[in-house]
C-alpha cells in the first residue's frame, strides 16, 4: 500500500451501501493543506493601512497592529525571548519574531487550544469574503486579504485569536512536548466527520480536497466552511483527532 494513502477497512453495511461511505482520502494531501492553513493564517503581515489620517487630520492605528502590540511586553520579560530578538535579522520588530514562534509552536498546544483555533478558523472563513476564504484555504491569500479578513473578527474573537498565536509562541520558546496523531487515527477520524454529511455533500467535499487548486472559489469556500465546521461537532476523539491533525508539520 502506498503510505502516503491510507484506507479505513470497509464495514459491512459500507460494502453494501458505497455511496454513504464514499471515503477514500489521501491523508499527506489532508495534511499539506492543513499546513498551508496553518502557515497562512499566522504569517499575516501589516499592510500600509496604518496610520491612516481619521477625520479630523488625527492619525488612527490598525487595529489588528495594536492588538500584537498588546503582547509584546509579556515576551519580552522573558531572556530566551529577548536573546532570540537579539540574533535575529529584525530586532527592532518582535511582533515578526513572535509570528515566527507561534507558527512553530501552534502545534505544541493542548487539545482543547486546538479545538478552540478550530472554531476561531470557522469564524475566520465564515466573515471572510468567498475569494479570500478559497484563498486562505489554498494557502494563497495576499497579506492584504488576510489582514481584511482578521479585521472583520469581532474584538474579541479577533483578541482570542492572537492570544492563541502568543499561547503558540510561549510553547514553542519553553519547548512543550506536542502530541502526535497518526495517520490511521487521522484517517479514521476525517471518515467520521465525512459520515456526518449528506452523501451529495460528502461527495462534493472528496472532490474540493482531492484538488482544491482546481476547485472555484466558491467551492473552495464551501469546502472550508463545511469542513472547519464540522470538525468541533463529531465528539471525541475525532474532535481532538482532527484538530491536532490540521497542526501536524
Amino acid at each position: 500500500m502506498d503510505d502516503k494513502h491510507v484506507t479505513a477497512t470497509p464495514s459491512p453495511e459500507e460494502e453494501a451501501h458505497p455511496s454513504r461511505f464514499w471515503f477514500v482520502f489521501p491523508v499527506a494531501l489532508f495534511l499539506v493543506v492543513a499546513l498551508c492553513v496553518r502557515v497562512a493564517i499566522l504569517r499575516t503581515q501589516p499592510v500600509d493601512n496604518r496610520g491612516k489620517p481619521a477625520e479630523g487630520g488625527k492619525h488612527v492605528d490598525d487595529r489588528l497592529d495594536v492588538a500584537w502590540k498588546r503582547r509584546i511586553g509579556q515576551f519580552q520579560q522573558m531572556p530566551e525571548f529577548r536573546e532570540l530578538l537579539a540574533r535575529s535579522a529584525a530586532p527592532e520588530e518582535p511582533v515578526q519574531l513572535i509570528r515566527a514562534l507561534s507558527t512553530k509552536g501552534v502545534a505544541r498546544l493542548s487539545d482543547d487550544e486546538l479545538l478552540h483555533r478550530v472554531a476561531l478558523l470557522t469564524a475566520l472563513v465564515g466573515r471572510a469574503d468567498v475569494e479570500t476564504c478559497a484563498a486562505i484555504f489554498r494557502d494563497s491569500p495576499t497579506a492584504e486579504q488576510l489582514h481584511a479578513a482578521f479585521l472583520k473578527l469581532d474584538p474579541d474573537t479577533l483578541d482570542a485569536w492572537l492570544d492563541l498565536a502568543a499561547r503558540g509562541a510561549m510553547a514553542e520558546l519553553q519547548r512543550t512536548e506536542a502530541p502526535s496523531v497518526s495517520e490511521t487515527q487521522t484517517t479514521d477520524a476525517l471518515s467520521a466527520l465525512v459520515k456526518t454529511l449528506p452523501p451529495d455533500d460528502g461527495n462534493r467535499l472528496s472532490k474540493v480536497l482531492e484538488d482544491v487548486s482546481q476547485s472555484s472559489d466558491a467551492e473552495a469556500c464551501w469546502a472550508a466552511r463545511t469542513f472547519y465546521g464540522k470538525v468541533s461537532g463529531i465528539g471525541e476523539p475525532y474532535d481532538r483527532i482532527l484538530a491536532r491533525a490540521l497542526v501536524r508539520g
